[in-house]
């Protein structure tokens, strides 16, 4: 501000140019604070999936040539006897997939969002196939957020695989 008063030029910014940056930066910065709140205060919902799902025929899974692990009595830890399971669910979606003539591939521990890449033969269309196990007395299925964020970013490509299961 001496330097200006004196009638020296500066390559800076003046007094008043920077007082209005500094008043504009405070403003957008309670604006941002404000909508940080109101984001804070929106309540969460129940998680709504719209789309396609995979329906999987009831005497299928029997045609699939593998047993069903059960944590009782087989001397398998629950951590062996669910992977078991979920590997027959995979089989199982797998079967139906191939019954509909599409190529298939798995997608294996990447954690991308989906178990099985899927192509339809005539239309060319890629789709991702989550594998999912329901239990006969369960009433969710989790989805993981990886899982979300593919649903969300290929909503007509991303099919939720429910394979429900009963009690042996």
């Amino acid at each position: 501000q001496d330097d200006e008063r004196d009638g020296e030029s500066t390559d800076s910014l003046n007094a008043a140019q920077a007082a209005m940056r500094a008043a504009e930066v405070e403003t957008r910065l309670k604006r941002h604070q404000a909508e940080l709140t109101e984001q804070r205060d929106i309540p969460p919902l129940p998680s709504v999936i719209r789309g396609r799902a995979l329906v999987v025929a009831g005497g299928l899974p029997r045609r699939v040539p593998a047993s069903m692990p059960t944590p009782s009595g087989t001397g398998e830890s629950t951590t062996e006897a669910r992977a078991g399971i979920e590997r027959l669910a995979m089989e199982t979606v797998k079967a139906a997939v191939r019954e509909l003539g599409q190529a298939r591939r798995e997608a294996g521990t990447a954690n991308v969002g989906y178990d099985i890449e899927s192509r339809d033969a005539k239309t060319k269309c890629l789709r991702f196939i989550e594998v999912k196990v329901h239990a006969h007395d369960a009433k969710t299925v989790t989805v993981t957020h990886q899982e979300m964020c593919t649903a969300l970013n290929a909503p007509d490509s991303w099919i939720p695989a429910i394979v429900r299961i009963s009690d042996g």
